[in-house]
């Protein structure tokens, strides 16, 4: 599950970076792909029965997307 939460602050960062450089397709999908892992994280989480506070990286991802695919 670290891996998991690592890979989806990596993909959070590299969305930045994408949309810092104007490649808003990319930063999309970098973003995505950081969500993705989050619901992993949820799901694994689900199954344990255990809480899980969304992560700042995801809330992020998250709030990138809707703004980037309102532009």
């Amino acid at each position: 599950e670290n891996a998991l939460e690592i890979q989806g602050i990596v993909r959070n960062h590299l969305a930045e970076a994408y949309e810092a450089n104007k490649d808003t397709a990319r930063a999309i999908t970098a973003s995505r792909e950081s969500l993705g892992y989050y619901e992993k994280l949820a799901k694994a989480a689900r199954e344990r029965g255990t809480p899980l506070t969304e992560p700042d990286w995801a809330r992020e991802a998250g709030e990138r997307i809707k703004r980037l695919e309102s532009s």
